[in-house]
């Protein structure tokens, strides 16, 4: 499976269980996050 195949199947799965609102709601919640990770891994 491509990429683009992957993320096509993964929003109309989304949209399915979620319909198009709560999808694009979900889609807005990824964080940047904060800290330094490559510093942090190796702790």
């Amino acid at each position: 499976m491509t990429p683009m195949e992957l993320r096509r199947k993964g929003l109309a799965a989304l949209r399915k269980k979620l319909g198009y609102v709560g999808m694009v709601r979900f889609l807005n919640q990824t964080d940047a996050g904060s800290g330094d990770y490559t510093k942090e891994r190796h702790q």
